[in-house]
């Protein structure tokens, strides 16, 4: 796979994005902020008074929601904006007649999302430092896990994005995807609080193993073998979403 075609789907994703950055200022940055200062901050007082939480609640979950940020990036920029370059302004269909294929597409696609998602990560740490829930030189890391995490997802719903044949079902899945993992990955409270059959469901969720993995690096307590196997997971996923990914969208564009 040839580094300049990616770099050109990044470059061309940039450039766009550098128009209109302000619009997604709410959803990407200041939306988990609010959460983070409403529930991690406000409701961790009550918390933390009446149940003693390893560094405290709003680290809990400030670390749970600096992942989402991630999570929640891969899937927005994985969809609507792919179902638009198929079939609005058909950005990826002039693709055809350029060296760029639709494996360039797909990675660079990917590779922007993870760029977004770890800057905007970055900013979210910030805030957690500022407000005391950061506890170990390792929540540093804490964007680049971010940013794996919405690699993780991005595929998937890349995939979803080109079968698609209207904006709606594009919708109901990104928006369905995203309130889905947000409540049963152990943002706000730990997964074992959660019924027996709910429980074993949340560890197949790419979104629970990078929640785990940034409480670790946020705490200083993972161990080596958890952290292995959170790691693997998503990668693992990422694989799977870019082949599944480049599949579909060959598969439409040849359509």
């Amino acid at each position: 796979m040839s580094v300049r075609q990616v770099g050109a789907v990044v470059e061309y994703q940039l450039t766009g994005f550098l128009r209109v950055w302000r619009g997604t200022v709410f959803g990407a940055v200041l939306m988990p902020v609010v959460f983070f200062l409403a529930i991690g901050v406000s409701v961790g007082m009550l918390v933390d008074g009446r149940h003693g939480v390893d560094g405290g609640y709003a680290s809990f979950v400030g670390a749970g929601l600096a992942v989402f940020v991630g999570a929640q990036i891969g899937l927005m920029e994985s969809g609507i904006p792919v179902f638009a370059a198929l079939n609005w302004h058909r950005a990826f269909i002039a693709n055809q007649y350029t060296p760029v294929s639709p494996a360039h597409v797909v990675t660079g696609q990917i590779a922007f999302i993870t760029l977004r998602a770890a800057a905007s990560a970055t900013i979210f740490l910030a805030v957690m430092a500022a407000f005391g829930a950061t506890h170990s030189p390792g929540a540093v890391l804490l964007p680049l896990i971010a940013a794996l995490t919405a690699a993780s997802l991005a595929g998937l719903n890349f995939a979803v994005a080109a079968s698609a044949r209207t904006s709606f079902q594009v919708e109901s899945v990104t928006k369905m995807l995203t309130t889905v993992l947000l409540l049963v990955s152990g943002v706000f409270f730990p997964v074992t609080l959660l019924p027996s059959w709910l429980e074993a469901v949340t560890w197949v969720s790419p979104l629970w193993h990078a929640v785990e993995l940034g409480r670790a690096a946020n705490t200083g307590t993972g161990s080596t073998g958890p952290v292995l196997v959170h790691v693997g997971v998503l990668v693992a996923c990422t694989l799977a979403g870019v082949l599944l990914a480049t599949r579909r969208l060959t598969a439409r564009l040849e359509s």
